[in-house]
């Protein structure tokens, strides 16, 4: 029987300025950088994945944070995946409409001040197969299966044909990184969809987190119009996956779309028993699943039903754990999510 722990964490280290969040980690100092330590080494995942981390090719980067999130109780993390995302990348289009082309970070391909603001790394104490992993950091939004592009008042596209040949539908990227466990190729899908709302009567976010989120569920059926960065065609091929990541959208509330995400949450190849929640809450209440300080459960780890879940829960704290509630509080807006798995 092969058992292993799976996070996702939203660490909000991003940083206004590229190169910032290096610096808070030599600088050692950084109370919230060191309160994430804290709760990464307390719970100690196998493969974990940072929401929130500013892109950067610089390799030192990946190793500090490798360093800095090992802990002591289990082997290092000695496997990375740290790609480029649409973050902070010039469209050459006023996208926001407000009359500036390329002002914002809104008119950027992600919401970004700068190339790799609010990226993804996924680390792992198993190796990681590069060449079986995928990303579709450029697929473009208008080819996903029913894409539900936004719309003026008129029924008009609210993009241009022009903007549509460009636009990607990633605002960060969405991978299938290929982790060996044990030898055992299991595919943690990961992303970060944008938030549903920041937008107008258009509701170009709303309609893109919305298919940030159905693309994982073209990608599990095997649709061959998804095609990856290196042009390679078709869904997952890997039996085992898991599903990982802020996903920014509820079931039960918010403003995203519930569809989508209740459709990705019933499909036909994900183990869901329940979703994760606060240790010593009422299930009945929708704010044991949650899991940002805002109020709603966004951050998943959806196992595929060849994995069973023996443990999982939303690192919450009551004020008891003091240390680890006053940790809770510096280090993000989101908690972790785990799960301890074990392959079927």
């Amino acid at each position: 029987m092969v058992a292993f722990r799976v996070a996702t964490f939203n660490v909000a280290f991003s940083r206004t300025y590229s190169g910032e969040l290096e610096a808070a980690i030599d600088r050692g100092t950084d109370k919230q950088v060191s309160a994430v330590r804290r709760i990464v080494e307390r719970y100690s995942p196998d493969v974990l994945l940072l929401n929130e981390v500013d892109y950067s090719p610089n390799s030192l980067l990946k190793d500090k944070l490798m360093r800095l999130l090992s802990g002591s109780k289990k082997p290092p993390f000695r496997y990375v995946f740290f790609e480029p995302v649409n973050t902070g990348i010039p469209s050459g289009f006023d996208l926001d409409r407000d009359g500036i082309v390329g002002g914002e970070a809104s008119d950027a391909w992600g919401f970004g001040s700068y190339p790799g603001q609010y990226g993804m790394m996924l680390l792992s104490r198993y190796p990681i197969n590069i060449e079986r992993s995928r990303t579709f950091r450029r697929f473009l939004w208008k080819d996903l299966p029913k894409a539900q592009l936004p719309t003026l008042g008129d029924g008009c596209d609210y993009y241009t044909p022009e903007e549509l040949e460009l636009f990607p539908l990633s605002s960060k990227s969405h991978w299938d990184v290929c982790v060996e466990v044990d030898g055992i190729p299991i595919s943690f899908l990961c992303s970060h969809p944008t938030p549903p709302v920041f937008d107008g009567a258009e509701r170009r976010n709303f309609h893109r987190n919305q298919d940030e989120i159905n693309f994982w569920r073209y990608y599990l059926d095997g649709s061959s119009a998804l095609v990856d960065d290196s042009g390679h065609k078709g869904g997952i091929e890997n039996e085992h996956f898991v599903v990982l990541g802020d996903l920014n959208a509820s079931p039960y509330e918010g403003e995203a779309s519930k569809t989508s995400i209740q459709a990705l949450l019933s499909h036909s190849k994900i183990q869901m028993t329940e979703l994760p929640k606060r240790l010593g809450w009422n299930p009945i209440s929708n704010a044991a699943y949650h899991t940002a300080s805002w109020g709603l459960g966004v951050d998943y780890v959806l196992p595929c039903k060849r994995l069973s879940p023996v443990k999982q829960e939303v690192v919450w704290p009551d004020r008891h754990s003091e240390t680890l509630f006053n940790d809770c509080l510096i280090a993000s807006d989101h908690r972790m999510v785990y799960a301890d798995l074990v392959v079927m």
